[in-house]
């Protein structure tokens, strides 16, 4: 992991934190191990918040520790190139995601579900930013 530039290591640090936090609470809500709903449910949603904050500012952190010149270098042309490109994916992602989300009107959902449906296109198009920025790197963008 010494080798990737500072900015793939950042791809990878949103990747994984956003599985390991966000991933897991709507799993956990759609398989019914947790409420879809509630003052409970949205205790748990705003601890997966802390808790993703807190792991990319740690995570951050310390991979800017081990390579403090590659994390305070400004951004070239290639990675520009990147960080548009994944944007573009995103906000596909993004777009369709919220363009769905009068159909969940339609069928009957309430506000905090459609509220949760919103949080989950926005960290499933977070994740397919950090995703196209890692597969970007390794292709040599």
């Amino acid at each position: 992991m010494n080798d990737m530039p500072f900015r793939e290591k950042s791809a990878w640090i949103s990747l994984v934190s956003l599985l390991l936090t966000f991933g897991s609470f709507f799993v956990a809500m759609t398989s019914g191990a947790i409420p879809s709903e509630g003052r409970r449910a949205a205790e748990i949603f705003f601890g997966c918040v802390a808790a993703f904050v807190v792991l990319q500012i740690f995570l951050r952190i310390a991979a800017a520790a081990r390579s403090p010149s590659d994390a305070r270098a400004a951004l070239d042309e290639r990675e520009r190139l990147i960080d548009l490109r994944a944007a573009r994916n995103a906000g596909v992602v993004l777009i369709c995601g919220l363009l769905a989300l009068p159909a969940g009107m339609h069928i009957g959902a309430d506000g905090p579900l459609m509220a949760y449906i919103a949080m989950a296109v926005l960290a499933a198009s977070e994740a397919v930013r950090a995703a196209s920025r890692i597969i970007y790197f390794r292709r040599g963008f």
